[in-house]
């Protein structure tokens, strides 16, 4: 979307110069959407549900048109980590509410088989029937179906981001050229954004994401210690290279 043509070439040289062909408003918008959407579920978590179904058209949208753009303009702001933490909160997010709806219906079938055999009366077990549909009427099966679509794509774009970072922060291009291209063929990011990959791996590819989640480089020995603070925020490692 920047009109590079090279993945050759370094991007930072540049950086202001690209950044400044987006208007204020996008610019603005690709930083921070994602935060006031997630600072927005925290002010009343119980209404999370309520509000990933409004959001749901748009936030599908995106997610199947607009991801890549997206990842693009934050790997030339040098905000991949950024990218990393947000998708992993939005699929947190998601997953918290997947589980109420899970929880919602099991209420429901139990509430349903106490209902009929404490009382077969028509009229309760229908009462019982019509305010269930009433509470779920906001939570359709193509909405639970698109919301867990886009928790899937973010969760793709979080592993994506963590794998390929070098070649991201070094121009991206490498989104199409060689993140989307060895990405695991069966995910949903694979699936949906295939046909602008830059090329095609046919011999053996990966299928899913594996364990590793990024590689770290600055060490020219080998490194014979690693250390962590207490919330995973740091490393801390020593080489024979004596760094």
């Amino acid at each position: 979307m920047f009109g590079l043509l090279s993945v050759s070439e370094p991007v930072q040289p540049k950086q202001q110069e690209l950044l400044s062909t987006l208007s204020p408003a996008v610019r603005y918008s690709c930083l921070h959407w994602s935060t006031h959407f997630l600072d927005a579920a925290k002010l009343d978590s119980r209404d999370v549900q309520h509000m990933l179904s409004a959001t749901e058209p748009a936030l599908s949208n995106f997610c199947t048109t607009k991801l890549l753009q997206w990842l693009e303009v934050l790997a030339v702001e040098k905000q991949l980590g950024q990218l990393i933490e947000t998708c992993t909160n939005l699929v947190k997010l998601m997953d918290s509410v997947s589980d109420l709806q899970k929880v919602s219906v099991c209420t429901f079938i139990h509430f349903q088989a106490a209902t009929h055999h404490i009382n077969k009366q028509e009229n309760i077990l229908a009462g019982a029937l019509s305010n269930s549909e009433h509470s779920n009427h906001s939570h359709t099966p193509s909405e639970v179906s698109s919301q867990s679509i886009a928790r899937d794509l973010f969760y793709d774009v979080a592993r994506l981001a963590g794998r390929f970072h070098p070649a991201l922060d070094f121009n991206p291009l490498h989104v199409y050229q060689s993140a989307l291209t060895f990405t695991p063929h069966d995910t949903k990011l694979y699936q949906l954004y295939h046909s602008f990959a830059g090329g095609k791996v046919t011999a053996s590819p990966d299928l899913t994401w594996g364990p590793l989640v990024s590689s770290m480089f600055g060490h020219t020995g080998e490194v014979h210690s690693v250390a962590y603070n207490h919330d995973g925020s740091l490393i801390a490692s020593g080489s024979v290279d004596k760094t």
